[in-house]
């Protein structure tokens, strides 16, 4: 680990690591050791303490070390890591989601919007936090233009899961929305006429 950004990637390689070693419960602290207890029980706390602290110092490396070096427990290690980093990952998620929710369609067209989007919520469920079907299918639909109203109701109107790859292929066939044409046809006709009344005019300054 090297901080926030592979910190729950971490975590889960090393609850598991420390799991399949019998040792997860030992470093969350809810395996204890009395002085009344035999010395063999004893020894094994002790080994078993060597060898948490030793799966969680070489899992980590850079930023991290300063912080965790000063502690001689295992439980102190890892209380310290968690403390560190999960809540700057939290910090973290929030923003990219306020993020993702105010993107807009950009000159560029809807296929870079798509993928942005797309990346922004790879972004997110790497650090854990789980963006289902329906939240990015009403992500997509509330930040597309008026003018893609059409598309948005039935995309609504659709009963079967809608997933942002069905969205972005639904997006790449859509057709602009009535009126949307209407203005197209109606600026084609300025364009097509405008020599007609520009040869017109020169015509009618010729005459005088």
């Amino acid at each position: 680990m090297v901080g926030t950004n592979n910190f729950l990637a971490w975590k889960k390689r090393t609850d598991l690591l420390l799991k399949e070693n019998e040792l997860l419960e030992h470093v969350k602290g809810n395996i204890a050791i009395h002085a009344k207890e035999q010395t063999q029980a004893l020894a094994k706390y002790n080994k078993d303490e060597t060898r948490s602290q030793r799966l969680l110092i070489e899992s980590i490396k850079y930023s991290p070390i300063p912080h965790v070096s000063k502690f001689e427990k295992s439980k102190e290690i890892y209380d310290k890591l968690m403390e560190l980093f999960s809540v700057s990952t939290t910090g973290e998620v929030i923003s990219l989601r306020n993020e993702l929710y105010k993107m807009k369609i950009s000159k560029e067209g809807i296929s870079p919007y798509f993928m942005k989007i797309s990346e922004m919520r790879d972004q997110i469920q790497e650090l854990g936090e789980v963006m289902s079907n329906r939240e990015m299918k009403t992500v997509v639909l509330n930040t597309l233009p008026e003018d893609w109203g059409n598309f948005t109701s039935s995309i609504y109107a659709k009963k079967e899961a809608t997933t942002l790859v069905k969205c972005s292929l639904y997006a790449g066939q859509r057709k602009p929305d009535l009126n949307q044409r209407k203005m197209w046809d109606q600026r084609s006709k300025c364009l097509l006429s405008w020599p007609r009344e520009r040869e017109n005019l020169a015509n009618l300054v010729h005459e005088e």
